[in-house]
């Protein structure tokens, strides 16, 4: 499992990512959805992110993006626009959800006794132990490079 960090010299600040992870298979029609843990550190601010996206044969998003993120002690409603959306050849469409973490909630989402789930366009979505494993060593790394 590998967790990706690097710095922006330009921004000054940091940025880690974990891998995505399947974290949901339907038929071609909806397709598959991956989820990916990012966080970003500076001096100024500090931001999470979770990010699902999805290739399928239609368009499921792209009117109804909204998104419930729940773990313990934790709940985030997510109702922004789709982050990124395109087609591709042969028809295919890409959708991706961004939904923005303050760093408390990012704590909460690492320290979750239970997998993390999502509800996106009535579809409900629990988080593998890989990502939420990963979650965890992402707030690891950034609690050991605030002391540094």
């Amino acid at each position: 499992m590998t967790i990706t960090k690097e710095y922006d010299k330009f921004d000054d600040k940091y940025e880690y990512s974990t891998e995505s992870h399947v974290v949901s298979k339907f038929d071609a029609f909806y397709g598959i959805i991956n989820g990916v843990f990012a966080y970003v550190s500076s001096d100024e601010f500090e931001t999470g992110w979770l990010i699902l996206s999805r290739v399928g044969e239609n368009w499921m998003w792209l009117n109804d993006s909204r998104c419930v993120l729940l773990a313990e002690n934790l709940r985030v409603v997510h109702t922004d626009d789709l982050s990124n959306s395109e087609v591709f050849d042969g028809g295919n469409v890409y959708e991706q959800v961004a939904i923005k973490l303050e760093p408390d909630q990012c704590l909460a989402l690492a320290a979750a006794p239970e997998l993390p789930e999502a509800k996106i366009h009535g579809q409900v979505l629990t988080f593998p132990r890989e990502l939420q494993d990963q979650i965890v060593q992402v707030m690891e790394m950034v609690a050991a490079d605030k002391k540094s």
